[in-house]
């Protein structure tokens, strides 16, 4: 994601929700709620694999 992509959406739910406790992404919740939705492991692994450089 681009910067400017990034910094507008995090201003725009700023902007939408002042005091909000945490600010989530539409691109991070998939991340985020990992463990809530049962998909830790295979997030995990997908990062994991990315990150050697071996997307699947």
């Amino acid at each position: 994601m681009p910067l400017d992509d990034y910094l507008t959406e995090t201003v725009d739910l700023l902007r939408e929700e002042p005091d909000a406790r945490e600010i989530v992404g539409e691109r991070a919740r998939f991340f985020r709620d990992a463990t809530a939705n049962g998909t830790y492991d295979e997030v995990l692994a997908l990062l994991s694999d990315y990150s050697c450089g071996t997307p699947n």
